[in-house]
């Protein structure tokens, strides 16, 4: 399972979904077949459009660490869209400081604290994002684009670390 939790600071709520880790409908199963092929031959870390998206000007951050954490910004329009960080379980301890490295230097300057328990989830792997205020027709894509993001990206991880043993 993928555990998601997005935080929604303009209504003050953190909603928490799961989802299967590989997509079980062809519009995900679609989806996460272009970000493989977007993610190929990319380093760990880069921003660049999200050409393969027909509608929307869209934008990824993204900075990945050995030990199976990301952090992953997506942009719309030039404007944030998501800042998220993905955190696989592999290393509970790179776990806990990616969460505390995201509490410490987003939600804290943003929030002032009102979301600090959203890092305090046990649960992995864990998709965590603030979803920013923004025209609400996009809001759908924003949400499949970083769940499809953490499927594909911990799919991968999952795949290396089996490879490796």
């Amino acid at each position: 399972m993928l555990h998601v939790r997005s935080i929604f600071p303009d209504q003050c709520r953190v909603e928490a979904t799961s989802f299967d880790l590989k997509p079980g409908n062809p519009q995900g199963e679609a989806v996460c077949s272009l970000i493989e092929r977007y993610f190929c031959h990319r380093p760990a870390a880069f921003r660049d459009r999200l050409s393969f998206l027909r509608k929307g000007d869209f934008e990824l951050d993204w900075s990945a660490v050995h030990g199976g954490v990301a952090l992953a910004s997506l942009f719309q329009a030039q404007a944030p869209a998501s800042m998220s960080v993905l955190v696989a379980g592999l290393e509970p301890e790179t776990d806990l400081m990616m969460l505390e490295v995201f509490r410490e230097n987003v939600l804290n300057p943003l929030f002032c604290g009102e979301f600090d328990s959203a890092v305090e989830v046990d649960v992995r792997p864990l998709l965590l994002q603030v979803v920013f205020p923004g025209e609400p027709q996009w809001l759908p894509a924003i949400q499949l684009l970083t769940v499809s993001l953490a499927s594909v990206y911990f799919r991968t991880v999952f795949g290396e670390r089996e490879q490796t043993l």
